[in-house]
């Protein structure tokens, strides 16, 4: 009889809160300014408006339609403003319709509604680090944005990688130091990190080194063992060697036209050139 009675009274609650919703006034001007702060979905309607367009810019952006996608998460964040997803989503997409400072908004909102998303801070940063040209260019910002991706998830080495490149530019180089050499310790196959590690070595003076890690950086880009069907999982073809390389456009022209036969000493002395610019820019040493 106890169980009965409880379930009549769930049952009479829920038809309460449905008849609310299907009887209520429309929202006062009072009331409109604080959904929008808090996130809250107007009605049941906006509910399903909400997710007919965050579903459509999901398979806009799965379809590559950029713009299309920015346009329908923007749609969608007029009825939810502080939607995780949406906000991630249209900076990315903002990003890659060179639309920077919107891109850093989207992005800065999302880090203000959960300052624990790692992702958000990772795209702040390079947002910061990667575009010289542009008024988002911070370096100083970056690397605060990627020590707090790292202090949320620091068994992950794509942050440790991104703290030494910002410190790179930043003309710190035994920060950097620090940093690639924390990640080889766990990761010996990074990419960037041998990279960028073997001009570290070449800048004080052991080519012999600085040789050694950056032909480990070519290696470490080729195919591993077990997809090119080598004897030892992790192995690699002596003869199989892949190009350094990275997503960030700043950093790109370092890793244009490498090659293993490449001179060590003239591919870092190029290197330290081309930092030396972009160091004075950022304010460094």
């Amino acid at each position: 009889m106890t169980r009965r009675l409880e379930l009549i009274g769930v049952a009479l609650v829920a038809v309460g809160v449905i008849a609310y919703w299907l009887t209520r006034p429309p929202a006062t001007q009072t009331e409109k300014p604080l959904l929008a702060r808090t996130g809250a979905v107007s009605s049941p309607s906006d509910v399903v408006q909400f997710w007919r367009l965050f579903r459509g810019a999901t398979a806009e952006r799965i379809a590559g339609h950029d713009a299309e996608a920015a346009k329908a998460y923007r749609g969608a964040l007029v009825l939810k403003p502080n939607h995780e997803d949406a906000l991630y989503y249209l900076g990315s997409m903002d990003l890659h319709l060179g639309l920077l400072d919107s891109a850093r908004v989207a992005w800065t909102r999302l880090v203000t509604v959960n300052s624990l998303s790692g992702r958000a801070h990772l795209q702040l940063g390079d947002l910061y680090l990667c575009y010289p040209e542009e008024a988002v260019f911070n370096p100083d910002s970056a690397l605060s944005e990627y020590k707090r991706a790292h202090a949320l998830n620091r068994e992950e080495t794509g942050s440790v990688i991104r703290l030494g490149e910002a410190e790179l530019v930043r003309g710190n180089f035994d920060n950097a130091r620090r940093h690639f050499d924390d990640v080889l310790r766990t990761n010996h196959r990074s990419v960037q990190a041998n990279f960028f590690a073997g001009y570290l070595a070449w800048k004080k003076g052991d080519t012999a080194v600085a040789q050694a890690l950056y032909l480990r950086a070519f290696k470490a880009g080729a195919p591993s063992a077990k997809a090119g069907g080598f004897s030892n999982e992790g192995d690699v073809h002596p003869d199989t060697k892949a190009p350094p390389r990275t997503n960030c456009p700043l950093l790109l022209p370092l890793f244009e036209n490498l090659s293993p036969s490449d001179d060590v000493a003239a591919v870092y002395q190029r290197m330290e050139s081309f930092l030396a610019r972009h160091v004075h820019r950022a304010g460094g040493a």
